[in-house]
């Protein structure tokens, strides 16, 4: 998938990288993006397949999980170095 795709290209040039920074908001990204990957397979795919409290219970568990994964990937939108970070 693209999400996926993304999340490898983050995750490969933050590896590749030496500075802190740099590696740092990549792996971020690259993490907020697994983590919302993760919640749409459990929304799009388990819960279809699972029936009553269950399919509840995982739609609610995607749902849930994709609060922190946007917020992880919101910190590593806006993550600045702090001896190069002007305002």
């Amino acid at each position: 998938s693209l999400v996926a795709g993304c999340a490898f290209f983050f995750f490969w040039g933050g590896k590749k990288s030496k500075e802190k920074a740099v590696r740092t908001r990549a792996f971020l990204i690259s993490g907020g993006l697994v983590v919302l990957l993760v919640a749409a397979l459990l929304n799009y795919i388990l819960a279809p397949l699972s029936q009553g409290l269950i399919k509840w219970g995982v739609s609610a568990f995607a749902t849930f999980l994709a609060i922190p994964g946007l917020a992880v990937l919101l910190i590593g939108i806006y993550h600045k170095d702090e001896k190069t970070a002007i305002g």
